[in-house]
């Protein structure tokens, strides 16, 4: 399989589709497969983080299939917020695949992706293998974004997969796929601790001198 032929896939179906229902056999299937994405942090709230401005959040992209085997994953990652307020508020920092469970063979997008803004729709993150793939639950990557510069501490945004991310088999057949979500809540950045002054460690200095007189 090739990234032309993933490209092609909407128009292969639609075609197949068109003949299949001109020959009077197209069925519509009774119920569709399930597969879904989730974004997980695995601390505290595991589809949320803080991060101050300029910081960095990290979270692993998991697919599961219930029961549909797969070839290929098309996954594009967007900030909610950009189309009202078309400013680019994250990048992605960094990507790792996470080979010990990910059961693909290639990536869609390969070497760095670090510096890609997280807008209305990023580079494709997506992979795809030679052979399908049987349904289950994989962990893919690990992805970490880092917040810019100027934003409100208090305020909010979700990072979502977007409708164009699709999951596919070896056909070219596409299983609907449910969106996953992650919510990045911006802090303040913690303020530095006070330094002791001369007189507080004077104090401290001869408290502890006394300790073992006052013990007695």
């Amino acid at each position: 399989m090739t990234r032309h032929t993933m490209t092609n896939r909407h128009s292969s179906r639609t075609r197949a589709a068109l003949v299949l229902a001109a020959c009077g056999s197209f069925i519509a299937p009774a119920s569709s497969p399930a597969a879904f994405l989730t974004f997980l942090d695995g601390v505290g709230t595991p589809t949320s983080a803080n991060v101050t401005p300029g910081g960095s959040a990290t979270f692993t992209i998991a697919l599961q299939s219930d029961d549909a085997s797969f070839a290929g994953l098309s996954l594009y990652l967007q900030d909610d917020a950009y189309a009202s307020a078309p400013t680019v508020r994250f990048t992605i920092s960094e990507r790792v695949t996470l080979a010990g469970s990910n059961p693909f063979s290639t990536a869609v997008t390969s070497g760095a992706i670090s510096g890609d803004p997280v807008d209305n729709q990023t580079l494709d993150l997506g992979y795809y293998n030679g052979s399908n793939i049987a349904p289950g639950r994989y962990e893919l990557m690990t992805v970490t974004v880092t917040a810019s510069e100027g934003l409100t501490p208090g305020s909010s945004f979700t990072i979502s997969s977007t409708p164009a991310s699709a999951l596919f088999n070896l056909a070219e057949a596409e299983i609907p796929l449910t969106a996953a979500t992650y919510t990045l809540n911006v802090v303040p950045v913690p303020e530095p601790a006070a330094p002791l002054t001369l007189a507080g460690l004077s104090a401290l200095a001869f408290t502890r001198r006394r300790r073992p007189a006052s013990a007695q």
